[in-house]
């Protein structure tokens, strides 16, 4: 079972999005946000940042970071009535966050294997639930069921 890092949005993302993800990422200071994530080894950092692609998926886009035969993060995009209602009826979210979470038009969710928690997927993806929560003014459900949206340009406590 995958675990999920999943932005609500309350605007379907565009064609545009994958593009504006990929600017994000590539504007990135690895080495700094790796740290918080407590990996530290410049082989690894270097390694995923020097392999970092978008590339679309039937389901919304891929985010590749290490060699080819190795699992890369998926980004599903889930924008039909019926699937965003889906996922809004599996969700267990903070009562004050329920009036934001009506107004969901899309879902969009980062799928990681468990050991990319422990390598550079987990850092490259929240960077890239950062980047959509931003882009399209959603908030940010992490693998641990933490809420946070972008204040600002900050991530805070949602």
């Amino acid at each position: 079972m995958p675990a999920w890092i999943t932005v609500y949005t309350p605007t379907a993302p565009d064609q545009t999005v994958q593009n504006k993800v990929w600017q994000y990422l590539s504007a990135c200071d690895w080495w700094t946000i790796a740290e918080d994530f407590d990996i530290f080894e410049q082989d690894v950092i270097d390694a995923a940042s020097n392999q970092l692609a978008i590339a679309p998926n039937p389901k919304g886009f891929e985010i590749r970071y290490q060699s080819p035969e190795k699992r890369q993060l998926l980004a599903h995009i889930w924008t039909t009535p019926e699937r965003v209602e889906e996922e809004l009826e599996e969700v267990a979210a903070p009562r004050h966050l329920q009036p934001q979470l009506r107004q969901t038009k899309a879902v969009i969710a980062i799928e990681l294997g468990w050991s990319q928690l422990d390598d550079m997927g987990i850092v490259i993806a929240f960077q890239a639930a950062r980047a959509l929560a931003e882009i399209c003014n959603g908030i940010i459900k992490d693998e641990n069921d933490e809420w946070m949206h972008i204040k600002n340009g900050f991530i805070t406590a949602a």
